[in-house]
Order: structure tokens, then sequence, then C-alpha cells
């Protein structure tokens, strides 16, 4: 009898630790009707599984087969295809399986959650959300170009799609594909004013006027990539989406706090940005995440057309390690944070806010303001910094209408603003509780690509570790620029590799209308390695308390170089 009681209670202990809620603790995404054969439709399985993982709770896992490939088709209730939202202490793990997207789709959200984490997945769109072709035919003097679209690869849009979808989008690059990326001293991008079909499968774009002198850089044989929208206008406003930011990111984290993205591949991405990290609380990790080229797809010479990751207003900056990245079309990693402006002033220490995207009435999801916050306030025609405010009161309808503990000095100056081009000149209030402080890039690739692998505007950030090569712009800049800032402090910047970079190599500049006036401070450069195409591969412009140790420059033959430092109104600059 005792044995009968204690093989039952070892039972009961057993399932303790296998079953919480309605579900086990692992789950089979194939247990719940997923096929993985590239073929079937697998999103209502998946959707499925998602739900079950919902219900196990804390400590379960949702696994995918290694060695399948998903089909996921378009989700009705979702833009993305693994939405996990308000969940503790949960995995989804690809197991190396890939999953093919419809470009009206995002891969994957963690929003409102502690704890999870996304892991082992190849993420591939079919089909892609974007369209290349070689150029046949160049006429800088009548500003076009025709193209032939190569074999695989969508054709333009008909007038009836695009009356449906977003506007066309004006604008491609073009790229040597040998090299897979812009070459150097070609213009980034060029915006089109309209095109024409001229041909089985060939296209004929007119460039504004702007662009047509650049048209001689173009070669016949060069490849022209142009960006597609697959989302109806109807459909994203019917799911609660900002039809001009079109749903974000490919990859998105929001307001959560300790969650990781794990060995992660992206070959391809929808109409968006591949990462966006934004509004956390806490560390997010990205760890083995990866940008790059197909293997066996090699006509390609783009990853994805936007960045790489976003990392706006979070409390703890992102830790991002072990990475690569390539072929994208806008910078790999750009950490910064989004000012506000004051549209109302209602009283000398009380205002209604809106944001760049001239959005008053502000959501759970896109408001990075709490109260006890401190607002530094930036008056931009003189230069001068205000504060810190803090934030005493947010109005419980209206959180626009923040009340700040004492009146705003220097009230008489502000410039308030309601449209984008208000918003542009107008007073900056930035949010020193959301500058993603303690911001960690280590230990990663940035390969060939359009613009800059990193752009920095966070607050006791460190750069180190990482390989920098083969690019066509700048490698590091640190600013504040149009609505992202602020202004950094407290950065290193050591121990990382720097090659075959065409221009400068690192910069640094507090962009202000008066100089000198350096509100960056506190930057340095250690330890790093510098093989450089020009003699001064260091611009620090408007900045205070620069330090360089022990780093090596040399050129491409091996010898150093003698003026590597251009520096203009830097106060306390040190180089040993």
């Amino acid at each position: 009898m005792k044995l009968l009681m204690l093989m039952m209670t070892a039972a009961l202990l057993a399932g303790c630790h296998s079953m919480t809620g309605s579900g086990t603790k692992d789950l089979k995404l194939a247990d719940y009707g997923a096929v993985g054969d590239g073929k079937t439709d697998d999103i209502a399985a998946l959707v499925k599984a998602l739900d079950a993982l919902e219900d196990a709770g804390p400590g379960a896992t949702l696994h995918f087969e290694a060695g399948k490939v998903y089909k996921l088709g378009v989700r009705e209730d979702s833009v993305y295809q693994i939405d996990l939202n308000e969940l503790t202490d949960v995995s989804v793990d690809g197991h190396g399986s890939m999953i093919l997207v419809d470009p009206k789709q995002a891969y994957i959200r963690i929003r409102l959650c502690e704890g999870v984490t996304v892991k082992n997945l190849l993420l591939e769109n079919d089909p892609l959300s974007y369209t290349q072709g070689k150029i046949i035919a160049v006429n800088p003097d009548e500003g076009w170009f025709d193209i032939k679209l190569m074999e695989g690869y969508c054709d333009f849009p008909t007038d009836e799609e695009l009356a449906t979808v977003r506007p066309f989008w004006p604008w491609g690059s073009v790229l040597d594909p040998q090299e897979r990326r812009i070459r150097p001293g070609m213009v980034p991008h060029v915006f089109t004013e309209r095109f024409e079909k001229t041909g089985d499968r060939t296209v004929r774009l007119f460039a504004t006027p702007i662009f047509h002198k650049h048209l001689a850089e173009y070669r016949v044989g060069d490849v022209y990539f142009q960006p597609l929208y697959w989302n109806s206008v109807e459909r994203l406003e019917g799911l609660g989406l900002t039809v001009s930011y079109d749903a974000s990111a490919n990859v998105k984290v929001s307001q959560s706090a300790d969650c990781k993205i794990e060995n992660v591949t992206l070959y391809s991405g929808r109409s968006a940005m591949t990462s966006r990290v934004e509004f956390n609380t806490g560390r997010i990790t990205f760890d083995g995440f990866q940008v790059r080229h197909r293997p066996g797809f090699e006509d390609r010479v783009v990853t994805n057309w936007r960045d790489g990751f976003h990392c706006k207003d979070n409390r703890v900056g992102p830790l991002i390690e072990n990475c690569y990245f390539e072929g994208m079309l806008d910078d790999s990693i750009n950490i910064a944070s989004d000012f506000i402006v004051a549209a109302e002033v209602l009283a000398e220490n009380k205002f209604r806010f809106i944001n760049w995207r001239e959005e008053v009435t502000w959501n759970g999801d896109n408001c990075a303001v709490r109260e006890g916050d401190r607002f530094m306030v930036y008056f931009r025609p003189t230069a001068e910094v205000k504060g810190p405010y803090t934030v005493v009161k947010m109005d419980e309808e209206h959180p626009e209408i923040i009340t700040l503990d004492r009146p705003l000095e220097g009230i008489e100056n502000l410039v308030t603003g309601r449209t984008r081009s208000e918003v542009g000149k107008a007073t900056q209030f930035f949010n020193l509780d959301v500058v993603n402080r303690g911001f960690i890039v280590r230990n990663n690739t940035f390969d060939k690509q359009r613009r800059h692998p990193m752009l920095a505007r966070g607050y006791d950030g460190l750069i180190e570790g990482n390989t920098f090569r083969n690019l066509s712009y700048s490698a590091i800049e640190i600013h504040n620029s149009g609505v992202e800032g602020p202004f950094s402090q407290d950065i290193t910047i050591r121990n990382n590799d720097f090659s075959n970079i065409h221009g400068n190599i690192i910069e640094l500049e507090t962009k202000t209308s008066i100089e000198p006036m350096p509100l960056m401070k506190n930057i340095v450069l250690e330890g790093n390695t510098f093989v450089s195409k020009v003699e001064s591969p260091i611009h620090i412009r408007n900045v205070e308390n620069v330090t360089l140790l022990n780093n090596t420059f040399k050129n491409e033959a091996g010898e150093p170089l003698k003026n590597p430092v251009s520096a203009h109104h830097v106060k306390d600059l040190r180089i040993d």
C-alpha cells in the first residue's frame, strides 16, 4: 500500500512539473496540424499552437521541427505571424526550421512580455517584397533609365494594384551586382516621378530632376532595386495600424523586459525595417541574429530594404551581440530617442505634446512618457538646453497633456509645432529616462550595405569587439539628427576593427545652430584598429571631452597615418 501511495505521489509531482493550466510545458507545432512541407499553408496551425502556448503559461516552449519549411499565409487577426502578447517566461524554438511568409505579414512581435525567447529560425518572404532588374539603357540628359526585370522577380504593379495600396514608393537604389553594394561615389538612391512599362518585363523609370545628373554614374548591367508594398490601405486601417508607418518592423519587441531573439536569420523581409526595439523597460537581447543573403540566391543584391535595428525610447538599452549584417538599404543599427514638441501651451508648466508623426493623442503602444520622467528641453535657435524637468502629471483621458514640476525657463522663446513641417523647427523635449542607457553592441560583423552600420545617440553605451568592413559610408556616426537624439554622453568605442571603408570611419558631432556648443560629451576611442583609405578617418566636431587611447591607424599599404584625427570646436581632446 505504501509503495502504491509513493508511486501515485511521484506521478502527481511529475505532473506538476509537466503541466500548467490546460497545456503541457513542451508543445509541438505538428500536434496542431502543421505540415512543414513548404507548400501547405500552416498559419492556422501556428495560431492554434500559439494560443496553446499562452494557455500553458510560464516555462512552456513551442517546438517547431528541424528541417521543415513552414509556409505561412495571411493571418487575418494580426500582421505578425508569431505574435506574443502579455506572456511571461515562454519560448518559441524553431530548431533551425524556416518560416516562409507572405509579404503582407511581419515575422515576430513580442509585446508587453517578460522573459520571452524566440530562437533558431530562418525567415524568408514568398514572394519577395521587392523587385529588381538589370539596367539596359541610361539617358541622363532626358532623366530616365530602362531596366529588364530579372527572372523570378515580380512585375511592377498595375494601376489597379496601386490604387489599393499605400502610394507607390518613389525611390529605389542601383547596386553593383558583383559587389552587392553601391559603388563608392555613386548616389545612394534615386527618387523617381513615374514609370512606364515599355515591353515584356521592361520598365522605364523617370528620375526627379535633382537626380538627372547622377544617372551618369549608372552602368548597363547594374541592378536597380525597387521596393514594393503588398498591404492594402483598407487592411492596415482595419488592423488599427498607421498606414504611413506600415506596421513597423519584421521583428518587433516593445514594452517588454528581459526578452531575447537568439540565432534567428533573416534572408528577406516585408516592406518595413528588419527589427524595431522600442519602449522597453528592461534589457532586450539579440544574440546571433543575422541579416544575410540567402545561400544559393546569388542574384539578390539586397537582404532587407529598410533599417536593421531601430532601437528607440528604451529605458534600458539593448544588448546586440554576435550578430551579422549585410545587404540592407539603410542603417544596420540606429540607437536613439525621438523628441516630442509642444503643440499647445496650456500653462507655464503644462503643455499638449505631439510627436513627429503628428500624433496628438497617444496610446499605450506609442507613448514613451511616464509620470516621474525627466525632460531635457533644447531651444534650437540659441542651442540652449534647459532642465531637467520632472513630469508630475499626465492627463488620464489625454495623456499627451503633461504637467511639469515647475515653469519652463525661457518659455517666451518656446516654438510650438502641430504639422510635420512645424515640428521640424520646434523646441525639442527629450525624455532622459528613455535614452537607451547602457546599450551594448559587441562582437558583431558589419559587411557590405547601402548606408551606415551604426548610428548611436544614447547614453552610457559600449561599442566593442566589432568588425566593420567593405562599406561605402562611414562605420559609426554619433550625432543628433532629424527627429532623433539626444546629445550622446559617456560612450566607449573599444577594440573594433575597421577596413575597406570608403570615406570617414567615425564621425562625432553635436549639430547645433551655434558653435561651439558641445552638448555631446565624454567619448572614448580605445584599442581600435583602423585601416583607412583617407588620411583622417576620425572626424570630431563640437564635442567635449574626447579621449583616444592605444588606437592603431594605418593606410592600406600598412603605413602609419600622419593625421588620423580631424577636430573642430572640440573641448578637451586627448590623444595617446
